[in-house]
């Protein structure tokens, strides 16, 4: 014969017995006393309550951890704005060199063309040739220069508000600037001049440091042919 098997309320009876709560029942009913129950602790809070702590307490934790960030780049300032000062450094100091070099490459380059062309010093030639090589060294000064700004602008931006505050303490440049322009502008002076020959001819040199789009629409407006 099969055994007979408990029946679905007879089993959750037996797992009530077998929890805490029902031993503690099942005790009680042996010692005669009552059943120790341990209550739901509530704090006395609404939700909306419940909520506003919880945001508040967010709140707290996010302006922790902005100041936290703070302190961090504010330690980072200092070598940050000597790592600046110094790219600067280097960029003006390589511009002044480019203008020195350059100078020296030029003057070298006129007195090919005088060597060259001796025989037709007072002629057309000659003036041309040597106004065509100081135009060339001016628009390779303008690259030159444009690429140095640009150099320069990269340096800029990688300083934010408090980097600039701290720029106001004693021992540091108020401000990334390329200084070597203004200091190579004699030199810049020299390749703009006219040129001359021994007899007294000269020619303008035409300079596209100078010259923009404008220039350019403005000639075409005169119908300037492209020759």
């Amino acid at each position: 014969m099969r055994s007979a098997r408990p029946s679905k309320g007879l089993t959750a009876a037996l797992a009530v017995l077998q929890s805490p709560v029902g031993r503690g029942a099942a005790n009680s009913g042996a010692t005669g006393r009552p059943a120790k129950i341990h209550p739901i602790i509530d704090s006395g809070a609404t939700t909306s309550e419940t909520l506003l702590i919880a945001l508040a307490g967010g709140a707290v934790g996010a302006v922790l951890t902005g100041l936290a960030w703070l302190a961090v780049r504010l330690a980072s300032v200092p070598g940050d704005l000597r790592a600046h000062d110094y790219a600067i450094k280097v960029l003006n100091e390589d511009v002044e060199l480019w203008v020195a070099d350059t100078y020296q490459e030029l003057a070298q380059e006129l007195r090919r063309i005088s060597n060259t062309q001796g025989l037709h010093i007072e002629d057309g030639s000659h003036l041309n040739a040597r106004s065509a090589a100081k135009t060339q060294t001016l628009h390779r000064w303008r690259d030159r220069l444009h690429t140095a700004e640009r150099d320069l602008v990269a340096v800029q931006g990688q300083e934010r508000w408090y980097h600039r505050l701290w720029r106001h303490l004693p021992g540091y440049e108020d401000e990334l600037a390329l200084t070597s322009a203004e200091r190579v502008e004699p030199v810049i002076t020299e390749f703009r001049r006219d040129v001359e020959t021994p007899g007294g001819q000269s020619a303008a040199v035409r300079d596209p440091t100078h010259f923009s789009l404008d220039d350019l629409l403005s000639e075409i407006d005169r119908k300037v042919p492209l020759v």
